[in-house]
Order: structure tokens, then C-alpha cells, then sequence
């Protein structure tokens, strides 16, 4: 694939008008609510942070550490060359939620956010009658830019080597608190694979080999190599690989006893799931640790994954795609559940190719029904990486 960098010094007064065609199609006047009902499809969105693609098992890994997300692959479509926009969290995952790159939707830093005038994934669903529920274990994913739309929004905090609280958090809602008169959007993020890596014991134990170094996975070393202040070799890579890999295989038990409540409570027979990461991770492939500033494969090639009623099984489509794609292919979904006809198609304007207007991101839809057409312009893009401008 050819790609190149975008930085985001653009002339602002380029975009205004892409920011007032994301009101004009967007706009939340209140016409869109109730469209959809208890029978209309429900949207389970996981985000496992820090998630390299060729550390899961469905993309080629040798080693056990995702069992579960490889039978949701195996159960639906699987896309193998999917990239985030960004190497690191809040641009990616605005992304995710915007359809929009970096530049556009503003949140390029730690003291950015999206912009006012971009109406992001949750406050659309809102409108069109969902309900809406955040469990983010991230504290970059800041609730006054991130949270917006979502009725629901809560930090699920982790102790120690344990996991995340995302789960339990996730399936207390689930059975207590959400309303069963409308159908869910429901984001679920994972922080676990994120430096300083750790897991519990038996985790550990399972990948990590015999190891004599200073290497502990914490978070204040690792800067510390960074800063160039400790050099670390590749034996001290692989034993932070070790690590990593144990804290994917830990949430990945996470993500099996979450799967298996939608499946046992009735709730997977009308839940759209897809699965992807936000960025991946380096270590040492090019001199780095982490991740944040480079866009190597390791950075940015992360897993995507769709699976659910009406969705293709076993496929896995070549063709590289990004998160800006995300949120159109399931706004699209979701409209194509509902019919047309019963969508307000001036609030929201998904044209018949999927692609709704002033989004970076193209519709996926054809590919995970098979039923029409895959735009021709998805082969013949480029897609755009960036780091933070500021």
C-alpha cells in the first residue's frame, strides 16, 4: 500500500465548509428521534488499546494469545489490512468515532479537542433513539470531548495486574441499568496491552521465558529508554514482548467472559460486534519503544473485525481500510436495518454508495453483507497517517 503523512498545518479556513456540511447533515434538530426500536440492531464497539495486528492470532500470530478474538474473526469478516490514522490514542479513537482525520476533527493533542462543530458517533445514535453507554479504561479518552452523545460514560479503572474493570462494568449495565425499550450502542475499551505492561501470574508464566535482565515492563523505565537515558538490547525486547503478550492474553479471557454474556443472555442474536484497536506498539523493530510518533507497520497496523446477524462469515478482504471508516459503515448498517424509508434522510444523508457526506471515511457495508458493490474508491485511495502537530 502506498501511504503518506499528513501533517495538520492546513489552512483552517480550507475546512469550514466540511465543518458546516457535518452540522447541516448531522444537525440534531430532533427529527431523528425514535426511529429506531427494540427490534432494530444493537452495537457493541470494542477497543483493545495498543493492540498490534500481527500480535492476534487471526492475523497470523503462533502464539495463544487471543483464542477469543480469533473465533469472533472466524465468525465474521475480518479485515486484514486495517490502519489507524494516528500512533496513538485520542486522535485515533476521535477518529474512530468522527469518521474524520486527525486535521479535521481537531483532536491532534493532548490539549485539543474534537471540535464542537464535528458530531461524533454517539450523539448521532442518540438522537436516532439508541442508548448509549461508555466504559473506557483510558484516561486520555476524556469525558467532556469523548463522552459526548453517550448517556452513559464511566472510567472502568484497573488495580495492580489485574485487568481492566471494562467487563464487569459492561455486563452490570447490561443486565441493571440500561433501558430494554431501545435498542444500545455500547463502546467498550480495554486498556490492558498498554505499557507498563502487566498481568497476572498465570499469564506471565504462559509466555514469559527465562529472563536475567532489568527489563520489568514499567512504564517509568520505558520512557526512561525514550529519553535515552537506558539503552535496552533485542533480548530486552523480546522480554517486553513476553510481557505485552500476556497482557493480550488476559484480556482476551476479559473479552470471552463479555462475548459469552451477549451469547448466553439472548442479547448476540441481534448485536452488531466489531472489534479494533487504536494503534499498535514498537519494540526496538526501528530504535523505539511505545509508540506516539512514527508510523511504522507495528504503529499502526491494528486488527478490525465485524461480526453478527447478517454478517459475511469466514471473509477477510484485503483491501486496506482505516478507522475513519468505522463509524459510516455502521451508520450505514444501521440504516440499511431500519429501511430507508424510515430514516430521516435530511438529518442524515448516506448517500446509496454509503457514504455519508463530509466524512474522510468510506461505508464497509458491501463487504460484510456481500450483497452489492464494493466502491471502486476504496481500492484506489491513499490512506494518511499523523502524529500530533502540537
Amino acid at each position: 500500500m502506498s501511504s503518506r503523512i499528513v501533517t495538520a498545518n492546513l489552512e483552517k479556513n480550507r475546512w469550514a465548509g466540511a465543518w458546516g456540511l457535518l452540522i447541516h447533515f448531522f444537525g440534531l434538530a430532533g427529527c431523528g428521534h425514535d426511529v429506531y426500536t427494540t427490534s432494530s440492531p444493537n452495537v457493541l464497539l470494542i477497543s483493545v488499546d495498543t493492540l498490534r495486528a500481527d500480535h492476534v492470532g487471526a492475523y497470523g500470530y503462533k502464539r495463544a494469545t487471543t483464542p477469543t478474538i480469533d473465533v469472533l474473526a472466524s465468525s465474521g469478516v475480518c479485515f486484514e489490512n486495517a490502519y489507524a490514522p494516528s500512533p496513538w490514542t485520542r486522535p485515533s479513537h476521535a477518529s474512530l468515532f468522527t469518521g474524520l482525520y486527525p486535521h479535521h476533527h481537531g483532536a491532534v493533542s493532548f490539549e485539543t479537542q474534537i471540535r464542537r462543530n464535528v458530531v461524533p458517533l454517539a450523539e448521532i445514535l442518540t438522537d436516532w433513539g439508541y442508548e448509549t453507554a461508555a466504559f473506557v479504561s483510558n484516561t486520555n479518552l476524556t469525558p467532556n470531548d469523548f463522552g459526548r452523545g453517550f448517556q452513559t460514560f464511566h472510567h472502568a479503572a484497573r488495580k495492580g495486574r489485574g485487568p481492566t474493570a471494562t467487563t464487569r462494568r459492561t455486563i452490570e449495565y447490561l443486565e441493571k441499568k440500561r433501558n430494554d425499550a431501545r435498542p444500545f450502542f455500547l463502546f467498550a475499551h480495554y486498556n490492558d496491552p498498554h505499557a507498563g505492561y502487566r498481568a497476572h501470574a498465570r499469564f506471565e508464566e504462559q509466555f514469559a521465558g527465562s529472563y536475567e535482565g532489568p527489563v520489568t515492563g514499567d512504564i517509568d523505565q520505558l520512557i526512561e529508554h525514550c529519553m535515552g537515558r537506558l539503552t535496552l538490547d533485542r533480548e530486552d525486547a523480546e522480554h517486553l514482548i513476553d510481557l505485552y503478550d500476556a497482557a493480550i492474553r488476559q484480556v482476551d479471557d476479559e473479552l470471552d467472559e463479555l462475548l459469552e454474556y451477549i451469547r448466553t443472555s439472548g442479547l448476540g442474536d441481534n448485536t452488531l460486534i466489531a472489534l479494533v484497536s487504536d494503534h499498535g506498539e514498537e519494540f526496538l523493530e526501528h530504535g523505539d519503544l511505545q509508540h506516539g510518533l512514527k508510523q511504522f507497520e507495528e504503529s499502526v497496523r491494528i486488527p478490525m473485525i465485524f461480526s453478527g446477524p447478517g454478517i459475511v462469515v469466514g471473509a477477510r478482504p484485503t483491501a486496506p481500510v482505516s478507522l475513519i471508516d468505522v463509524a459510516p459503515t455502521l451508520l450505514n448498517f444501521l440504516e440499511e436495518a431500519a429501511g430507508t424509508h424510515r430514516q430521516p434522510r435530511r438529518e442524515l444523508r448516506i448517500h446509496g454508495d454509503g457514504i455519508a457526506a463530509g466524512l474522510d471515511g468510506l461505508s464497509l457495508l458491501p463487504w460484510l453483507t456481500g450483497k452489492d458493490p464494493v466502491d471502486h474508491r476504496i481500492h484506489t485511495r491513499s490512506l494518511f497517517f499523523e502524529a500530533s502537530n502540537e
